[in-house]
């Protein structure tokens, strides 16, 4: 079944292990919504070394290094395990809102549940 017409683009980033998932699940959402545009960052972990791939370990550092020179004007999706429980801060110290700003774009932080992320897409 196709969703509503909504004509926005989406940002999402993620590790380096997760990449492949997110992005078949997101190709999977384009085919029912393809007025949505997603794009998927795979990003490395530069904080704790590249052998280090699970987006758990991500840190705010490693977004800025990774997201730094793209245009995220619409917005940005990451899982909220990148963020210490019940805080939002990275595990390097760096706040949401510090990214944020840095990144000059609204960051979600979504549940690692596959029907929350689906939804954050096509909200």
């Amino acid at each position: 079944k196709r969703l509503e017409k909504k004509k926005k683009h989406i940002n999402v980033a993620t590790s380096v292990l997760s990449f492949p998932f997110i992005e078949r699940l997101v190709k999977e959402v384009m085919k029912y919504a393809p007025d949505i545009k997603i794009d998927v960052y795979k990003l490395e972990n530069n904080f704790f070394g590249g052998h280090v791939t699970v987006a758990g370990l991500l840190t705010g550092q490693d977004l800025l290094d990774g997201l730094k020179k793209v245009d995220l004007k619409d917005g940005l999706l990451i899982s909220r395990t990148m963020l210490k429980a019940d805080e939002d801060i990275f595990l390097d110290n760096y706040s949401l809102k510090q990214i944020s700003k840095e990144l000059k774009t609204t960051i979600t932080a979504v549940n690692n549940n596959g029907a929350q992320f689906i939804e954050a897409l096509i909200k």
